[in-house]
């Protein structure tokens, strides 16, 4: 793929800024540690750690770029809005302008793409480059063609055991609907004269006739 081919393509979700280690420095506090007791070290003095992107406190500790006129920082888990990238070149631009901005050699900025995932809910990914998105994009729809694949299956497999079973529920009413429903999945996979010995006399007939009235038996 050319660069391009790359600045072209369009992203299906959208990507944020993570930030690790970055804190809010607060003035009348000081860190004690436990090896030195009597040690009084003011806050700003105590750099913020920073965690692998597979950790928890990746992201309990996280911060983002917040979607506001000043670039400021908020709580990744927060409630929030963070700021949204719709390309990733962008993104990658956004990131090296914050650098030469902020200047704070400790902080990490990881790109986290955001889409929505085969169950149609939102998912993310922390990325490094276009191709990853695209990959974790094709997974995603590699799953989702899966899940309609068995849906599909579940369905046919619901037809042939209750066909008409919507049609019929809306002439009969839900009860009487399902029940003619299943009977008619047995007339059609095993035929008229099997159903006849499943059923009692009186119930078999009626339900011919109930069939037959809604033409799903000739």
């Amino acid at each position: 793929m050319s660069e391009q081919d790359e600045e072209r393509t369009p992203l299906r979700g959208y990507l944020t800024i993570h930030v690790g280690g970055y804190k809010q420095v607060r003035k009348d506090t000081y860190h004690v540690f436990s090896a030195h007791p009597t040690a009084l070290v003011p806050d700003r003095c105590v750099q913020a750690a920073t965690y692998d992107p597979d950790t928890p406190e990746w992201m309990e500790e996280g911060w983002g770029v917040g979607d506001n006129p000043r670039d400021r920082f908020c709580r990744w888990n927060s409630s929030k809005p963070l700021r949204r990238f719709k390309g990733y070149d962008e993104a990658v631009a956004f990131i090296f302008r914050l650098r030469q901005k902020r200047k704070r050699p400790h902080e990490v900025y990881t790109l986290v793409y955001v889409t929505l995932g085969a169950l149609g809910r939102p998912i993310s990914q922390p990325v490094s480059s276009l191709d990853e998105i695209l990959a974790f994009e094709a997974k995603i729809a590699a799953e989702r063609e899966e899940i309609e694949k068995h849906q599909a299956e579940q369905r046919a497999l619901s037809e042939r055991e209750f066909p008409a079973r919507q049609q019929l529920r809306e002439a009969y009413g839900y009860s009487r609907g399902a029940s003619l429903s299943s009977f008619l999945g047995v007339v059609r996979t095993e035929g008229l004269a099997a159903a006849k010995t499943k059923y009692p006399t009186s119930s078999f007939y009626r339900n011919v006739r109930d069939l037959k009235s809604l033409g799903l038996l000739d």
